[in-house]
């Protein structure tokens, strides 16, 4: 059963609440143009925005209509038919895919007892399978777990140089230990290492479709090669553009969102479930048969996986509905 209109959406990680006034604004103020083709304009000023965030030069920033269509690109210029893929599982959804598509060989690493990534063991594939490409999560999906910087130096060691690593970020900043700037330069320094951001989940711009990749020019050539003219549009980018220049206004609805990621996994703990510790906007509930299909009965969408239930972090009225429908579920026991 899925969720009516107006009832809590907890399955995409999205933000639970539209951009501030200045967006809105900036993206109004082009809707004028919109029988226009995209130009450069609005392109190179989320270039340069995003460059002064990351702390690297506008060349090593490419676009992408949202971070999806980034590794898109990714597995197109990189991985060949027969050659090894090597991630986590269960992880994002649409790695296989892309795998699949590719006619390529799915190296799939179960998390830890954590719910973690277990770089040992991806790091000991990537140097016996020597895989085209092997993608790290953090925070992972679904866990919301974080793998930090010192971690993936560590992994980064260790990993052969004709094996490309996605740092897949698409959740960093709900980590409020993680510094964007501390893992842009992996990219920066490493000519085999290829960060993957969105402007979808933290920054609320899901539906203009925009996200980047950071990494050596020369990777990011490889990439660009397959990408179609015109992907990004012109609101995405000043949109873009617009949130990184409102930094006070993203560290506030962040902090927010955190502060609502805590009371819900104390609820949720409260009730009798696990809920995994979260760096993401979101929360794993592990385990637990019967408890998605119950809260979608009561109108909440949710995400499954193999390891158990993930909710996304929304408003204090989703969480009283959540709360609410778990205190009846069968399978719950407080």
């Amino acid at each position: 059963m899925s969720a009516a209109a107006g009832s809590p959406r907890l399955d995409r990680n999205e933000l639970p609440h539209p951009p501030g006034p200045a967006v809105l604004d900036r993206i109004g103020a082009l809707l004028p143009e919109l029988h226009r083709y995209p130009g450069n304009h609005w392109q190179a000023r989320a270039v340069a925005a995003i460059a002064e965030h990351n702390d690297c030069p506008p060349d090593q920033v490419l676009l992408g209509a949202g971070s999806s269509r980034v590794l898109e690109l990714a597995w197109r210029a990189l991985v060949t038919p027969g050659s090894r893929v090597c991630y986590a599982a269960p992880g994002f959804e649409l790695y296989p895919v892309l795998t699949r598509q590719q006619r390529a060989v799915a190296l799939e690493v179960p998390l830890t007892a954590g719910f973690a990534p277990d770089l040992e063991r991806l790091a000991e594939l990537a140097r016996t399978e020597q895989p085209a490409l092997l993608a790290v999560i953090t925070p992972h999906s679904p866990s919301g777990t974080p793998v930090g910087a010192a971690e993936l130096a560590r992994l980064l060691d260790r990993v052969p140089p004709r094996t490309v690593v996605v740092l897949d970020q698409a959740y960093l900043e709900f980590d409020a230990a993680a510094d964007p700037r501390v893992f842009a330069r992996f990219a920066r320094q490493a000519p085999n290492v290829l960060v993957t951001r969105t402007f979808s989940k933290a920054y609320g711009l899901a539906g203009l479709r925009i996200g980047y990749a950071l990494g050596n020019p020369e990777l990011l050539s490889r990439l660009a090669e397959f990408s179609m003219p015109f992907t990004v549009s012109e609101p995405a980018c000043a949109a873009a553009a617009e949130v990184l220049r409102d930094t006070a206004g993203h560290a506030a609805r962040t902090a927010g969102l955190r502060a609502e990621r805590s009371r819900l996994t104390a609820g949720l703990r409260a009730a009798g479930l696990t809920v995994v510790d979260s760096a993401a906007n979101f929360v794993l509930l592990p385990g637990q048969p019967g408890l998605a299909e119950h809260l979608r009965s009561r109108g909440i969408a949710v995400s499954e996986s193999p390891v158990g239930t993930r909710l996304t972090v929304g408003t204090a009225e989703d969480r009283a509905a959540v709360l609410a429908a778990v205190a009846d579920c069968p399978s719950v026991s407080g």
